[in-house]
Parts: structure tokens; C-alpha cells; sequence
């Protein structure tokens, strides 16, 4: 099996065809399994629902919103004047590494797991509205 791929790469190469991963950074994700990953890290301080304040902010509709923007809601000086719409390729570095990503968060919880984040975002972009 191993040869057969490799001869198909060499193939594909001589063709000029190159398998390269998509445009963006983030990989494609699993939303049903990042529901589970929701329930289990990070339901304890987001609610989906708008209406429902915990320590974070409800995370429904946050792919396309703008940082620090919900009303309500007492964000670091840093999310509040980000000044950025959250997307795909924010969310990921986000939950990568809070504190790196952007100084002075008070978000202290990563998601070292690349496909687990790549869950967790498909799982939030199917929860913002279209």
C-alpha cells in the first residue's frame, strides 16, 4: 500500500500536481465532535445562549464577531480594544496560546490539540448565524 502511494505521489509530481493542505491554516473540523469537546471544556465558563452569562462570554455567533463586543460582558482591556472580527484563523491561534495570541487576556485555558480545535471552531461556525 505504502509503494502504491508513493508511486501515485511521484506521479501526480511528474504532472505537476502538488497535494498541498487547504488555503487556510485551520484544518477542516469534526462539529458533532466538537459539541462533545464544547460540553466538556468549555461549557463550564461559555454558554451558547446569549441570554446566559457565565465567566466567558456565550460563544453563539462569535465566527464573525467582533472581539470584546458583547454587551454585558466584562472583557480584559485587551479583547476590548482588539479591534478584530473572530474567525477561523483567529479563533485557532486564540485557543492555541490565549496569553500569546493576545497579550494581556484574562483567558487562561489553550487547546494544544490542533484537531481538537479544528473541532471546536467548526463546531462554533455552525452556531453563528449564516
Amino acid at each position: 500500500m505504502r509503494q502504491i502511494a508513493s508511486r501515485a505521489m511521484l506521479v501526480l509530481g511528474s504532472l505537476g500536481i502538488l497535494l498541498t493542505a487547504p488555503a487556510s491554516a485551520v484544518e477542516q473540523g469534526d462539529a458533532t465532535r466538537g459539541q462533545q469537546l464544547f460540553v466538556i471544556q468549555c461549557a463550564g465558563c461559555h454558554a451558547l445562549d446569549p441570554t446566559q452569562q457565565r465567566m466567558g462570554p456565550p460563544l453563539a455567533g462569535v465566527v464573525g464577531r467582533k472581539a470584546g463586543s458583547v454587551e454585558g460582558v466584562r472583557y480584559s482591556a485587551a479583547l476590548r480594544d482588539a479591534g478584530f472580527i473572530w474567525d477561523e484563523t483567529r479563533l485557532d491561534g486564540y485557543l492555541a496560546n490565549p496569553g500569546r495570541y493576545l497579550p494581556g487576556t484574562t483567558k487562561a485555558v489553550s487547546v494544544p490539540n490542533p484537531k481538537a480545535r479544528a473541532d471546536l471552531i467548526a463546531y462554533l461556525r455552525s452556531q453563528s448565524k449564516p
